[in-house]
């Protein structure tokens, strides 16, 4: 068949890796000019994760999933890898067209009410990012058995009982507040090195703890994106620190694999298929497709929207509902291996692109961009600089892992853009300016004259709340 052709698959894949670059050296420039649209971040990681294994299919061959039966037979299906080259080109196509917003620019940053909020913290909102900051150290003294945390990546390396999984489950939860308690804390804080001094060590305890490089990349980019807000990090520091940071990632990285994950005794080629696991998203997609393009074969999912479900019903707990389904990753770890559904208590990394073609089938291929572009649209509709964050966050993550994995992330962002849409749906009246600051009031009461905790509603004497917009 001419769609098993070696050689026009590679031109094929040749051309899909040049497109995807282009609109990831877009990206690049938009966020270094004014038109920073959130957009611009998935292009990037687009790229990375779905563009390079193209051309890395035939730099440094094809990898070898060994036990992983259903990636190599996706990877192996000429009429999928053209599909795949069809969708991950179309989904930068959608994120242009319908994900920028028309009306954000870099001056509406100035503007940012949850910016503002932070800011200028009530001593309520103090006290709540400092609670969220050490919960993953009050977790560990809670925990069943504190002590097989004092190894790094104790998750990562040991079996836990049931009862440890399921707390794993809560103190993941917290280890990620505590990561976005942190960052907010080094943005509104006005004694910077003070508030570094106590709040590094517990961002080292978070990724201690967690075990996953994950989350030490996630602390490197929102501590770092905090202090550049604040104006602490200038552009050229910026340009240095950035190349450095990511060639020492790399370095932990490639250590980690060795010490953790036990590869060091592994041979090249080894090594290259785990890293092509790691940090490509080409095989998860391409086995979505190929259960859509071959109805024949043993779907994903169950039925329909079943991933979908559990996502919605996170909090329920299993003892409540045995046949709650699972999330996505074990079912596609699951149809990887070709062994029935099962909680394997691991499972491979899966994004929202593959997620939405298996719980929405061939419509899941506009679903699933138009979804990212929508979360995008939202976000820079606010002209909040630290919605924008979180946007790019979300979004960039859903491209790389399942939602589940950084649900405080989703709430938090949800609650951000809930409220910088309250602060401008409210009514504002000028009252003069302090400090550089054009203030307006607006109804609400807060005597104390602070910022509570995003909610930004201030008070002024006259006892009517105020806005402050910089």
């Amino acid at each position: 068949m001419i769609l098993n052709d070696d050689s026009l698959r590679a031109i094929l894949d040749i051309v899909t890796f040049a497109w995807l670059f282009a609109w990831a050296a877009k990206g690049v420039q938009n966020l270094l000019s004014r038109k920073r649209d959130s957009v611009s971040s998935l292009f990037i990681t687009h790229f990375v994760f779905c563009g390079v294994p193209l051309l890395l299919d035939h730099v440094f061959g094809k990898p070898n999933y060994q036990v992983w039966r259903g990636f190599d037979i996706a990877a192996a299906d000429g009429l999928t890898g053209l599909v795949y080259c069809l969708y991950v080109s179309a989904c930068p196509v959608i994120w242009w067209y319908c994900g920028r917003s028309k009306s954000y620019s870099k001056a509406d940053s100035s503007k940012s009410s949850a910016s503002a909020s932070l800011r200028h913290l009530s001593w309520q909102g103090q006290i709540t990012l400092h609670m969220a900051l050490i919960s993953p150290l009050v977790a560990l003294y809670l925990a069943p058995n504190p002590r097989i945390y004092f190894e790094y990546a104790a998750v990562v390396r040991g079996s836990f009982t049931a009862e440890e999984v399921a707390y794993q489950t809560i103190f993941g939860a917290l280890i990620m507040t505590s990561i976005i308690a942190g960052a907010a804390l080094l943005f509104s804080q006005r004694r910077l090195k003070f508030t570094c001094c106590y709040v590094l060590p517990f961002a080292v305890l978070a990724a201690w703890v967690n075990g996953k490089r994950s989350v030490v990349l996630l602390v490197i980019v929102l501590f770092g994106s905090a202090l550049w807000l604040r104006g602490a990090l200038r552009k050229r520091t910026l340009m240095v620190l950035a190349p450095a940071m990511a060639i020492a990632f790399w370095i932990f990285s490639t250590s980690y694999q060795a010490e953790i994950r036990s590869f060091d005794a592994a041979d090249g080629g080894q090594r290259y298929d785990n890293m092509r696991l790691d940090y490509g998203r080409d095989h998860v997609i391409r086995l979505s497709l190929y259960a859509e393009i071959h109805r024949d074969s043993e779907p994903i999912l169950e039925h329909r929207m079943q991933s979908l479900l559990f996502d919605a019903t996170m909090l329920v707990p299993r003892k409540m509902w045995p046949e709650k389904p699972w999330p996505y990753a074990t079912y596609a770890t699951a149809a990887a291996l070709r062994l029935p559904v099962r909680n394997f208590g691991w499972g491979i990394t899966t994004s929202w692109l593959e997620e939405a073609v298996a719980n929405f089938g061939w419509p899941g291929l506009i679903i699933g961009p138009l979804l990212l572009a929508v979360i995008c649209r939202v976000g820079d509709a606010t002209k909040d600089s630290i919605v924008r964050l979180l946007t790019i966050l979300v979004g960039s993550q859903l491209l790389v892992v399942q939602m589940t994995a950084f649900v405080p992330f989703v709430a938090i962002w949800l609650i951000a853009i809930l409220a910088s849409r309250r602060v401008r749906r409210l009514p504002a009246v000028r009252l003069g300016s302090t400090n550089g600051m054009r203030v307006e009031g607006s109804a609400g009461r807060n005597p104390g004259g602070s910022m509570p905790f995003f909610p930004p509603v201030l008070d002024a004497c006259s006892g009517k709340g105020v806005r402050l917009i910089r």
